[in-house]
């Protein structure tokens, strides 16, 4: 603390802790070690569901199946988002 105006104390900045990264634990480790994986799994997933849907026969065929894979679709669009905003938290 450094005197200030009118006898009060003002502290004194000193380095931060925020410049400095944080350090993981060992189970943060492994859940960033495995979200490559997971990210690749839901990509291929996405991929077999998009190319059913571009089909366009799904819809005929099975109006309810189409259904379910576009919801799955949104819902595979919603993880990857998630894995990727975790794994630039833990980086």
């Amino acid at each position: 603390m450094t005197p200030g105006q009118n006898g009060t104390r003002t502290p004194v900045s000193g380095p931060s802790n925020a410049a400095q990264p944080r350090k993981i634990s060992h189970k943060e480790q492994r859940e960033l070690d495995a979200i490559p994986a997971q990210i690749q799994a839901l990509e291929a997933e996405q991929q077999t569901i998009r190319k059913a849907l571009a089909d366009g026969s799904i819809y005929s065929r099975d109006a309810a199946q189409a259904v379910a894979h576009a919801q799955r679709d949104s819902a595979i669009d919603e993880a990857l988002l998630a894995l990727m905003e975790r794994q630039e938290a833990l980086a």
